[in-house]
């Protein structure tokens, strides 16, 4: 069968600012945008809520994923002409902002990144490079946490838990949204992996990010805060 037009839709907004966008990158990275680019692909935006792809990334089990029409089928409109699928509002960067980037493309210095920067937050509980994969890394976390819950948060005191609270309110607000919902027996649930990888990218961007970080903190404005749209979410995890 014939195919006449290729249509891909993704939820990232930052991928899809890379692709259209105009500024020079890395050989490496400018060689990919080109083959991509010449594939003649159309790219649309999707809402991660019509993203099939995103149960999977948000920790789905096999019973939701069976009864799932939007897994079997994708959105309802997707089976319309495309002239007919809704007209999604990318949450792009503004002309004014993609200006900005333009005339500072040079300006290389504010995307580096110190690992050594003094940002204070406590260590991480495991060395994720170790790990073969992801989801290994994941269901190990999972299990270490389960023994934080377990020996540790449940005998560390009040009067403990509120002095960590007030040195590190960030690392400790994650710390107990993580543990008050976490399972204690069994085999690791989909919301398990979830949280677990909330803690993970959150110890990941802590060490490997501080600047940013402290840029965000600090109410400074760099130019990859700027380019991609960072901010920090409740749990004080990177998003854009």
């Amino acid at each position: 069968m014939p195919v006449d037009t290729a249509h891909l839709f993704s939820d990232s907004a930052c991928c899809l600012y890379w692709i259209t966008s105009t500024r020079r990158h890395s050989v490496f990275v400018e060689n990919r945008l080109k083959e991509i680019r010449a594939a003649n692909f159309n790219f649309h935006y999707v809402p991660s809520e019509e993203n099939p792809a995103d149960l999977l990334s948000r920790g789905t089990s096999t019973i939701e994923i069976q009864q799932s029409t939007l897994w079997w089928y994708g959105p309802p409109w997707v089976r319309e002409k495309p002239e007919e699928w809704p007209k999604h509002t990318v949450p792009e960067i503004t002309p004014d902002k993609l200006k900005d980037l333009e005339q500072k493309m040079l300006e290389k210095q504010d995307l580096k990144i110190h690992v050594g920067a003094a940002v204070e937050a406590p260590k991480g509980f495991s060395d994720f490079e170790k790990f073969s994969s992801f989801s290994e890394a994941l269901y190990t976390a999972v299990y270490v946490l389960r023994g934080i819950k377990r020996f540790f948060w449940s005998k560390w005191s009040e009067e403990f838990k509120g002095k960590l609270g007030i040195s590190h309110p960030e690392w400790f607000g994650l710390m107990k949204f993580v543990l008050s919902s976490l399972t204690t027996t069994g085999l690791p649930t989909a919301n398990d992996l979830k949280l677990a990888s909330m803690w993970c990218i959150y110890q990941v961007q802590r060490e490997h990010y501080p600047e940013v970080f402290k840029d965000i903190e600090q109410g400074n404005t760099s130019q990859m805060i700027r380019q991609l749209g960072l901010r920090k979410d409740q749990h004080g995890i990177l998003r854009c």
